[in-house]
């Protein structure tokens, strides 16, 4: 019988953007790379010559949670090695080579401040009253709660998280040009290469680019061929059932697209993308607002005014549901996470002429409503919500409302000196005609 130890040793090596350690006679190697989970897997085999990492055993998931809150990355959640093709898939969240992820009811933290129960394999954090993403959350990341305490959490697959692999983007081709520039460039290699793969897959006939999802068979805006021209196969009358495509250069003077098996070992072909031609994102929304995240630091007047020039308003905690969305935008965007951002709130200060006795008091300057705090007055805040907050004692040393995310999905407010520079959430309204300007909006918030 192997011995498992969860005593964690300094990194076995280490650069400026991941960190490896050995455990078991096996390495893991923490990738502070935000990506996709697709790439993630894509990076681990093809660069690292490994596999996302497989945390089958509470010891293995215990060993990497602990390298996590030791580690010098600035690293809050990672990509694991599991998934599940839909919120329908009978199978469940699997890991690679098929073993169950098991998650049931008694698997769940009721709350991340939950006790843990050291022996219990696997944990998850709580998705259960919050709403699920557009297009499903089956990708699993690995989260700590309580400093050093494993657990898991499903995620949107597209998102971009950091990874660890057990020890690039492959190419999405569009034209014909593009084609031929690779396929020269392959021959011109030294050595040359014949064969490469991109960034396609496919699976019951159905063969899809991995980045954006879209079939290889549909022609895009930036396509310069005819349609039915379109993908250059080697033999478009028996396009096989399932696997990987690759750019092949030697069977015909212009290169073609061949399905392979996924498992054979080749060159494989990566591109950086630009951010004119990016996909738009679904912005994330509820019934009643759009919510833009702010990647720009400001102090907070100057976030207050940002959102009131996008024809919104600095986000306003009125309710449960809203923190939920709020700390979703934080922890869920397709970036990096975000720990810190302005909310609308101000502290005032008022001082009784008869008995000098001075009082603090939050209000909301957009709907000039007071916000609820530990020491209101019960009658004054009756049917008002609560925010989780900090303190019980304010000094006008911190008038502004800043939400913190703490651990995953909980939310904590307190007071910070006004001039802080950091990021904000603007709540856009939604009207009863469809927003025409909102990419614009989201681009400006990442440009202002």
């Amino acid at each position: 019988m192997i011995k498992e130890t969860s005593i964690l040793e300094l990194p076995h090596a280490f650069a400026q953007n991941w960190e490896s350690y050995i455990f078991n006679d096996k390495e893991y190697l923490i990738q502070n790379l935000p990506v996709t989970w697709e790439n993630a897997k894509i990076l681990c085999r093809g660069h690292h010559n490994g596999n996302l990492a497989a945390l089958d055993t509470r010891e293995k998931s215990e060993f990497l949670a602990e390298a996590l809150s030791e580690s010098q990355l600035d690293v809050e959640s990672v990509w694991v090695g599991a998934r599940r093709d839909s919120s329908d898939d009978p199978e469940g969240y699997r890991w690679s080579q098929g073993v169950e992820l098991r998650r049931t009811a008694a698997d769940i933290l009721s709350s991340e401040k939950d006790e843990y129960t050291a022996k219990h394999y696997p944990f998850w954090l709580n998705r259960t009253h919050v709403p699920v993403p557009e297009g499903g959350a089956d990708c699993v990341a690995l989260e700590r709660v309580q400093h050093d305490k494993p657990v898991f959490l499903d995620l949107p697959c597209l998102i971009e998280r950091p990874f660890v692999c057990e020890r690039g983007n492959l190419a999405n081709i569009g034209t014909m040009r593009c084609l031929r520039k690779l396929g020269l460039t392959m021959l011109k290699s030294r050595p040359s290469i014949e064969s490469a793969w991109v960034g396609a897959k496919g699976s019951l006939g159905h063969w899809t680019w991995i980045d954006s999802g879209l079939s290889i068979f549909q022609a895009t805006t930036y396509t310069d061929v005819q349609p039915d021209m379109w993908p250059p196969m080697r033999d478009r009358s028996t396009v096989k059932q399932s696997g990987c495509l690759q750019l092949d250069r030697h069977t015909t003077r212009t290169p073609v697209f061949l399905e392979g098996r996924c498992e054979r070992k080749m060159q494989f072909i990566c591109y950086r993308g630009v951010a004119g031609m990016r996909r738009s994102e679904a912005i994330p929304s509820d019934d009643n607002y759009y919510y833009i995240l702010v990647r720009q630091q400001y102090y907070w007047q100057h976030a207050y005014e940002n959102c009131l020039k996008m024809n919104g308003t600095l986000a306003s905690i009125d309710n449960h549901d809203i923190l939920i969305q709020l700390l979703l935008v934080m922890g869920e965007n397709k970036d990096e996470p975000v720990e810190h951002i302005w909310i609308s709130g101000r502290l005032n200060v008022t001082k009784d002429a008869n008995s000098e006795l001075v009082t603090y008091a939050w209000h909301n300057p957009i709907n000039k409503k007071k916000i609820p705090d530990p020491k209101s007055d019960g009658e004054s805040i009756y049917g008002l919500y609560m925010p989780p907050w900090l303190d019980e004692e304010f000094t006008m040393d911190n008038p502004c409302l800043n939400l913190d995310r703490q651990d995953h999905l909980n939310g904590l407010v307190y007071g910070m000196s006004c001039d802080t520079p950091q990021y904000s959430i603007c709540m856009i309204e939604k009207s009863t005609s469809k927003p025409t300007s909102m990419e614009n909006l989201v681009e400006a918030s990442e440009t202002t």
